[in-house]
């Protein structure tokens, strides 16, 4: 399946409201657990949501960052194991320096997009590398307003049957990609 995308969305009112359905989609459909996330800051107590289908678990913050929606995904299940490890973040800018992007379809529905930086900045972990190891990976091309032109990683329709399946794809695979990185 092939998708185009018209814009990213990038009026902070559509950005709210689009996140609202993102939020809701997300954890609307897992089970609270309560437990702690451990990130650069220190460690979080957190209300975290529990996907047992998808094997993953996500947490959202509207209010810890100023710069964007903060919104935090793993794969330890947290009836397990009480200190989890963020596996990746997909979080909602309010500038495109943060690697999520929510951008509307030319089938005038809004997508979740990554641009793929999952390293934190280190050698040899990038884009390139982590599409090596994730194969469902499909890049789409988005125009930003100034014209600037990037790739993005298409993660999924928010309000699809199939957003959550497409989305625990996505954090497993960047689960398996630092779990090689680390190997190398």
């Amino acid at each position: 399946m092939s998708i185009e995308i018209a814009r990213v969305l990038t009026d902070q009112r559509e950005i709210q409201e689009a996140y609202r359905v993102y939020d809701n989609v997300v954890n609307g459909s897992g089970e609270k657990v309560n437990n702690r996330i451990g990130h650069a800051g220190g460690v979080t107590d957190v209300v975290a949501y529990w996907h047992k289908e998808h094997r993953f678990w996500s947490y959202f913050d509207d209010n810890r960052c100023n710069n964007r929606y903060w919104c935090c995904f793993g794969v330890d299940n947290p009836r397990l194991k009480y200190d989890m490890d963020i596996t990746c973040e997909v979080n909602i800018p309010f500038n495109r320096r943060i690697a999520g992007a929510l951008a509307l379809t030319s089938r005038q529905t809004v997508a979740l997009l990554h641009s793929g930086r999952i390293g934190g900045g280190r050698a040899g972990i990038g884009l390139e590398a982590f599409l090596d190891h994730y194969e469902d990976a499909q890049l789409v091309d988005v125009v930003w307003p100034d014209r600037l032109f990037t790739q993005h990683i298409f993660i999924g329709e928010l309000e699809s049957d199939s957003f959550l399946i497409e989305l625990g794809k996505f954090v497993h695979a960047v689960s398996k990609f630092k779990d090689w990185a680390v190997g190398k």
